[in-house]
């Protein structure tokens, strides 16, 4: 169901951004502007960071996968035929968010602390609400882009040879036979 929504190459490009804009926006709009932490606040990042860190355990191990089939055909068939440098960035773009994302749920056991001053005098709005609104899009985003890296190697390793035509062609003996009598001449 998923798939046949990401094979715009378009798409697969830019839904994680676009969905994690859509939820801070509905996060933004449905909350109240005074917001406060719930009681077991703490325990909540701590699984978050649990999270996090399998997640970015997972990346790691699924580059190292991918590194490990590079004399496979359907490897040698990505790099040579699809953007090497596309791959790299859908690895690199979750690494890099996914350690910002450890970083602000980290900083957010001590800015919990700050949570009843307001983001600007001008607006209605706490610092609780901006904090958890930054944690909503960075997790969303996160997820949505190992969820992309996920999907790809799953479609690398679990291809069918047909679908990327990389059965090789072989001639028979006597066309064999006839290109070498060819050479020798």
């Amino acid at each position: 169901m998923f798939k046949k929504i990401i094979e715009n190459e378009k798409t697969e490009k830019y839904y994680p951004i676009c969905i994690s804009i859509i939820i801070i926006i509905i996060y933004m709009v449905k909350t109240p502007n005074k917001i406060l932490y719930p009681k077991n606040f703490e325990n909540l990042l701590s699984a978050l960071l649990t999270i996090q860190s399998v997640f970015i355990g997972f990346l790691g191990v699924t580059l190292t996968i991918l590194l490990s089939l590079r004399d496979e055909k359907i490897v040698r068939y990505i790099y040579k035929y699809k953007s090497k440098k596309l791959l790299s960035k859908y690895f690199k773009y979750p690494l890099m968010i996914g350690f910002m994302s450890l970083i602000w749920t980290i900083s957010m056991f001590y800015l919990k602390e700050y949570d009843e001053y307001y983001f600007f005098n001008t607006t209605n709005i706490n610092n609780g609400k901006i904090f958890l609104g930054v944690l909503l899009f960075i997790m969303v985003y996160f997820i949505l882009l190992s969820f992309r890296v996920i999907d790809i190697i799953f479609n690398i390793v679990f291809v069918e040879e047909n679908k990327c035509n990389l059965r090789e062609k072989r001639l028979d003996d006597i066309a064999a036979e006839k290109l070498n009598d060819e050479f020798k001449k």
